[in-house]
């Protein structure tokens, strides 16, 4: 017997049918193309006391009719019914999956996960031609600090966002070096205002595409 099940646990692993989420991550589950979304574990105090009273109102609304096992009345747009019938407001649920262990189907199924810590990224080098008599070229580069708000939005509008936000700062960095001599390159508040302008751009175009939040750009340049 013990040897039956450690195969049978060995061929559920090998299956690659569940997958953890750790702690500073979140997790994201498609299933028939859809995400799920799961019940939160933790909801803060404050916001789980206005999500009680909502489905108070719902239950004193309802009367008894909620209680019935082959009666579904119609809830209010935001609310789903629960396993005892109780109505259940969405934000008790979420599409980010909070740590934990998730069993899903191979083929017809669909996981993601990544960390919701502060990230460091390597911008692509950025090479820059200087306007002076004799161009010369300036390679500019650095590193972007991040944070994922939001998996399951930043995965939806671009699966490979990490690429598409270095990216994003690689062009930010090459539009705002433009226009410059050499001799302005050695001068320290040049790439000061640099950091800023991009800093500036890619924090507001970041938030708003994936809810990505940008903590600080910091850039080097150099001429050979």
């Amino acid at each position: 017997m013990e040897k039956e099940i450690k195969n049978l646990w060995e061929t559920i692993a090998d299956a690659d049918c569940w997958e953890v989420v750790f702690q500073g991550q979140k997790g994201i589950l498609f299933r028939s193309g859809r995400i799920v979304k799961k019940r939160r574990k933790e909801i803060p105090p404050q916001e789980l006391e206005e999500i009680l009273q909502k489905e108070a109102d719902v239950k004193k609304a309802l009367r008894w009719y909620h209680q019935l096992p082959f009666v579904a009345p119609a809830f209010p747009e935001g609310f789903r019914r629960g396993f005892y019938g109780q109505p259940l407001h969405e934000s008790r649920f979420a599409e980010d999956l909070e740590p934990g262990t998730y069993v899903y189907r191979p083929f017809f199924d669909h996981f993601h996960k990544d960390s919701i810590q502060l990230q460091t990224g390597q911008i692509p080098m950025v090479k820059v031609m200087t306007i002076d008599p004799e161009p010369k070229t300036v390679f500019i580069e650095g590193d972007v600090n991040f944070r994922i708000t939001n998996v399951s939005r930043a995965y939806l509008e671009d699966h490979d966002y990490n690429a598409s936000l270095l990216h994003l700062c690689r062009r930010k960095i090459g539009r705002h070096s433009r226009g410059k001599k050499l001799n302005q390159w050695a001068d320290p508040s040049t790439l000061e205002n640099l950091e800023t302008d991009v800093l500036c751009e890619v924090q507001a175009e970041a938030k708003k595409i994936w809810e990505i939040e940008i903590s600080t750009i910091s850039l080097n340049a150099y001429s050979p």
